[in-house]
């Protein structure tokens, strides 16, 4: 795996080469498609570098921002064509099922677009997937030519890589703490097996006895692998079995302090995670990550590593805090005081930590002192990384330069923190003209906390803030406090019932999923059922109605709009566009493109649609190039849409709108989707009558009814959103609940 292996790879895989030569020559002029199977990216990239000296030939690397197989290919393809394309990179690919189906919709422009060879590079599983997703794509390769690792070098690159894989984690990972257990660069670093690599590895080794070190070093890289939500019993019995094997082995002959320490790490933040999915064990957890941490800063100090001390010593800090032991804590930001001079960012956190321990101890002046030296520091710290060598401040000067990414985390997380504790220090004080300072620092904590980032410290936020509305006698900012806390706990699963508002979909990894109310009620099917409907190319329109109230807006914000972003049709995948405002519909459509565009993963900051003046007819031929363009199907949803016949009451200012629907209809990949009361259905018959529609807009195949909830489904979505709020009622008490 590394360049000195090279010569034996080569000739390990000599025919599988010549057959790939010999592939090259003979579709040299046209397109023709080539698979190679390679497991490892290290093997295609030294395969790469040895064919570049008797092949020329373009490299396109995807990303997981490439959403198109034909355009990532033009976009990198010089001014002129080349002789060949190799691409690489699908394992990065997110969404590779979608990805791969819509290139194989678009197979045949590829005959004319690509008049050369195309050569994909594959690992196993990727292309299953793409047999799967893409078989009528896949008939135009012949068999795929495999690669692989001669197994000696293998073995010895794994040695090389392991014996410095320990130590980059202990003196590399300098962001562990915020996005554990991820470790950004190292496999480039090491050279070392990607997580998807990393069974492909394990299968062509099984026939090769290991030595204990290698071995040891592989079960911790598969426990890193299961170290998620739905495989942590398995990733904690990894670490268990390599700790062992570092703990006996005789130190006398090796020292496996470093190894030691990143186990016991890795094993406070098993026990960390658990703590915050099993809310039930939630303190007994947070001790045992609290042991784990103890013992792996203990290794640090045996090492007299001061620098990998300063850098983990807040792990241990965030568990304390969470287990409201403020003498330790207090003891422990101490400590990172004396370590940490040389860096505002952490100095700040150790002075957060004093003033929250100093608010336990109703030490309001001492609190107040210690976080406003905090958010001093973290000032330094922005002012530090914004200057040059030359206009650095007198007091920056003397720290060493932080680098932005940790600035940018800090504010983050912990800036609304250190203005959350300073608030309630003032709060506490119990004095009126303090009052509005607490004020201030509350409302900039609310501005600079997410709250999906620290919910319970967003909650605190809040809860402060209403109290101390209440005591200025601001009633009315203190009841839109108490109904934004209750949206938020109810959407995050602590809070069974809302009470009567529109339910809001539930973010989850960054993306969109329909609410556990939607799940719970059986409206989910209801879901189903118009998503497979509106996938179907003969569906232009759906008009959904109901009575008022029987949750028409919470089906389409809280389930069909989440699930029509996860639904691809004919290999195109979907945008949803939700509108509830009809007093200028051209500008509210063109809104809701550009709050789902930014909302979409990599899109450009602060994204702008670039638009001509407004018109309908410009909006629709705008709407049909980005369906074309960005190879979609845009699906426009109209909530409550009644309102535009109260917005437009007479007949001429309605009828823009209704030539615009009646075209939508006319292109393709651009759907509708009317959600309005039964009472205004009689209304669509006036749409009909002036845009001439060729068919019969209340009929069955058009229209969705919407009823309210039978006595099952009722009981069923109590029960389960009082049991994920673990706010738990009696069968008989449902019962009687759903009677009334």
């Amino acid at each position: 795996m590394y360049q000195a292996d090279l010569p034996e790879i080569v000739t390990h895989n000599q025919t599988a080469l010549d057959n790939l030569q010999r592939a090259l020559t003979l579709g040299r002029g046209q397109f023709s498609l080539i698979l190679v199977r390679s497991n490892y990216q290290r093997l295609t990239r030294l395969l790469l570098t040895q064919l570049v000296e008797n092949q020329d030939f373009q490299l396109v690397e995807l990303s997981v921002a490439d959403q198109s197989l034909a355009e990532a290919i033009i976009r990198r393809q010089p001014s002129q064509p080349p002789a060949v394309v190799m691409v690489t990179g699908f394992e990065q690919m997110e969404q590779l099922h979608d990805f791969f189906k819509a290139a194989n919709v678009g197979r045949n422009a590829l005959l004319a677009k690509f008049p050369y060879p195309v050569v994909f590079w594959m690992t196993d599983q990727v292309l299953q997937t793409f047999t799967v997703a893409a078989a009528d794509l896949k008939s135009f390769s012949a068999v795929p030519i495999r690669v692989d690792y001669p197994v000696q070098a293998l073995v010895e690159s794994l040695h090389r890589a392991a014996s410095e894989l320990f130590t980059y984690i202990l003196d590399e990972s300098q962001f562990l703490e915020y996005v554990a257990p991820e470790l950004p660069g190292l496999s480039a670093h090491l050279k070392l097996l990607t997580e998807q690599e990393l069974p492909f590895a394990i299968a062509d080794l099984h026939q090769v006895q290991l030595d204990g070190a290698l071995q040891a070093s592989l079960t911790f890289l598969q426990g890193r692998q299961a170290h998620t939500p739905g495989r942590l019993k398995v990733a904690r019995e990894y670490y268990e079995q390599s700790l062992d094997y570092w703990v006996t082995t005789d130190k006398t002959v090796e020292d496996t302090s470093d190894q030691r320490a990143v186990l016991l790490l890795h094993l406070g933040l098993w026990w960390q995670k658990h703590a915050e999915l099993q809310r039930s064990t939630y303190s007994a957890s947070c001790r045992q990550a609290q042991r784990f941490y103890e013992r792996f800063l203990k290794v640090l100090r045996q090492q007299n590593r001061r620098d990998r001390l300063g850098v983990f010593l807040h792990m241990l800090a965030e568990v304390l805090q969470d287990l409201e032991d403020w003498d330790a804590l207090a003891t422990l930001a101490t400590e990172g005081i004396e370590l940490h001079q040389a860096n505002p960012v952490r100095l700040a956190r150790d002075y957060g930590y004093l003033a929250e321990a100093a608010l336990a101890q109703e030490d309001w002046i001492k609190a107040k002192t210690l976080a406003t030296k905090a958010l001093n520091l973290l000032a330094q710290a922005v002012k530090s990384t914004q200057a040059t060598g030359e206009t650095i401040s007198d007091v920056a000067a003397t720290i060493s330069q932080v680098s932005p990414q940790a600035v940018v985390l800090a504010l983050r997380y912990h800036q609304g923190r250190y203005y959350f504790l300073r608030g309630q220090a003032n709060l506490q004080q119990g004095h009126d003209p303090l009052f509005d300072d607490a004020l201030n620092d509350l409302e900039n904590a609310r501005q600079r906390t997410e709250p999906r980032h620290d919910f319970a410290l967003y909650r605190n936020i809040l809860s402060n803030l209403q109290d101390l509305y209440f005591i200025k006698q601001r009633y009315l900012d203190a009841f839109a406090i108490k109904k934004e806390q209750r949206q938020l706990e109810n959407l995050m699963g602590l809070r069974a019932f809302i009470g009567a508002s529109a339910i809001q979909p539930y973010r989850s990894a960054g993306s969109e999923i329909s609410s556990v109310e939607m799940r719970a009620s059986g409206r989910q099917q209801a879901v189903d059922h118009l998503v497979g409907r509106l996938m179907q190319p003969r569906h232009t329109l759906v008009i959904i109605h109901g009575q008022s109230g029987v949750g028409k807006s919470s089906l389409l914000s809280s389930g069909l709009v989440p699930a029509l972003k996860q639904a691809t049709s004919e290999g195109r995948t979907t945008l949803p566009l939700l509108v509830r405002n009809y007093l200028s519909w051209e500008v509210s459509i063109l809104q809701a493109l550009q709050r789902v565009t930014l909302s979409q993963p990599f899109a450009a900051p602060n994204y702008k649609v670039s638009f001509p003046p407004i018109t309908a007819e410009n909006l629709l031929a705008y709407l049909s190039q980005q369906a074309q363009e960005r190879y979609q199907q845009i699906v426009l949803l109209f909530d409550q849409f009644e309102e535009f016949f109260f917005e437009r009451p007479g007949v001429e200012q309605r009828r823009s709108l209704y030539y615009f629907l009646r075209d939508c209809l006319n292109l393709p990949y651009l759907k509708v989707v009317l959600s309005l009361r039964d009472d205004y259905l009689h209304y669509l018959m006036e749409w009909e009558r002036l845009a001439s529609l060729d068919f019969d807009i209340l009929s069955r195949d058009v229209r969705y009814y919407l009823g309210n909830f039978n006595r099952q489904e009722c009981e069923a979505v109590i029960r389960q959103l009082t049991e994920n709020a673990q706010f738990y009622l009696e069968e008989d008490l449902i019962t009687t609940l759903v009677a009334d």
